[in-house]
């Protein structure tokens, strides 16, 4: 599981040759993993080839977050009807 975001960015290179500096179509596109530590938020590079496991983990917390809330509200409701017995 990965708790964060993935954010896509296109810019150019700097090279003055690369076709990137010329037409806005060609700018090269990055990915970031973006994440809260201790109150910052931060961004890591993301490599091509890694990509496709990290939305997987970023898609597995979210199941995990909402599997978690299911489970509270069943255990919630289930201390309620306890109390009334």
């Amino acid at each position: 599981m990965i708790r964060g975001s993935i954010v896509k960015l296109k810019g150019k290179c700097g090279k003055p040759n690369c076709g990137c500096s010329h037409r806005p179509e060609k700018e090269h596109v990055r990915y970031y993993l973006s994440f809260s530590e201790a109150g910052k938020t931060r961004m890591i590079y993301i490599p091509q080839k890694r990509l496709q496991s990290i939305e997987a983990g970023i898609h597995a917390w979210k199941v995990f977050k909402e599997t978690s809330k299911e489970i509270a509200e069943i255990n919630l409701t289930k201390t309620l009807e306890e109390k009334d017995r």
